[in-house]
């Protein structure tokens, strides 16, 4: 039966063994496949001078961490799990619906996902952040992106011994399931994604073997503490609320180092990520804090929770270091 690491973990969060995610080379999602926005190169696409400007006014950190030894509970980044879509599914309660009831009888929308044993969700070993679940199966192309994963044996109660799972929240949180082996936004794709942007998140995560090989291949997702109430490009939604008029940044902009910045880093590790930054650059996909009217926070793009990201030197950049791409 399926548990999740909160569940099947007894020592101390500080002694959690972070785990080594899988090594997808040449079979991420949707390799090969055409029309993949993250792979786009934008080393000479032109630029937005007027959001460019406003950066200045507006600028804060950018960021990335991952794989460390837990603090507070949780070990930072984007854990996976490589699934099989031709084993028995698991039942899930989507919060997202509503129950429907005749004669006194409830009944739940329920969703499936080949859940693996131990299924590992963001926030590990505790239960921070928003527990995104991501499971792949790259043999049959399927990819599922799920947003508060919950495990408890009172959900088992709730559901009259239906199910001890559910993912969603009373508003949002869909269940997201694509075929990597179309384009993402080809006929049959799921309309929206799970993260406000409403685009496939986990192709723009960016995993350590990437890095280890010198080269990162797409874009980075990013997450500021708030932005415009506006989207532009791939983007399907927002949840920034700041005004339009006079934020530069809204859902779906591309962020693309500038090449004086790129030029000045010597550190190899962070030079990969550069060299990233400034060929496919940063997306604006979420948001990380939730202060209606305030722009003040730091920023990050997102790695997966990988124990191999111990030890590597990340960047950290200014937001004024970056062009907005037009669009």
């Amino acid at each position: 039966m399926p548990t999740t690491v909160k569940a099947s973990y007894n020592g101390k969060p500080e002694d959690w063994p972070v785990p080594q995610m899988p090594d997808l080379t040449g079979i991420e999602p949707w390799h090969g496949v055409e029309g993949s926005f993250w792979k786009r190169d934008i080393s000479n696409s032109e630029i937005d001078l007027w959001r460019t400007e406003k950066l200045a006014a507006f600028d804060v950190k950018l960021s990335c961490g991952a794989g460390n030894k837990p603090y507070m509970g949780t070990s930072y980044g984007m854990p996976f799990n490589i699934v099989d879509e031709s084993l028995p599914k698991t039942k899930i309660w989507n919060l997202n619906d509503t129950v429907k009831w005749s004669w006194f009888r409830p009944t739940y929308p329920v969703d499936y996902a080949p859940f693996p044993p131990l299924v590992r969700r963001e926030g590990d070993p505790g239960e921070s952040s928003d527990q995104h679940w991501y499971g792949y199966d790259p043999e049959h192309g399927w990819l599922y992106e799920l947003i508060l994963v919950s495990f408890s044996g009172l959900n088992r109660l709730k559901t009259f011994g239906q199910t001890e799972w559910t993912h969603g929240y009373n508003g949002g949180g869909a269940f997201v399931k694509w075929n990597t082996l179309i384009p993402w936004n080809a006929a049959g794709q799921p309309k929206r994604g799970i993260v406000a942007a409403g685009i496939p998140q986990f192709p723009l995560v960016v995993r350590y073997e990437e890095m280890l090989a010198g080269h990162i291949d797409h874009c980075f997702f990013a997450a500021l503490a708030n932005y415009a109430r506006a989207m532009v490009g791939v983007a399907r939604g927002f949840d920034g609320d700041l005004d339009p008029a006079t934020y530069p940044l809204r859902a779906g902009d591309l962020l693309r180092l500038k090449s004086s910045v790129v030029y000045s880093i010597t550190d190899p590790h962070q030079r990969v990520f550069a060299n990233a930054a400034r060929k496919h650059g940063i997306l604006i996909g979420d948001r990380n804090a939730h202060n209606t009217g305030h722009w003040e926070g730091p920023g990050g793009w997102t790695l997966t929770q990988d124990v191999r990201w111990q030890g590597v030197s990340m960047p950290t950049w200014n937001l004024s270091d970056f062009e907005v791409v037009a669009q």
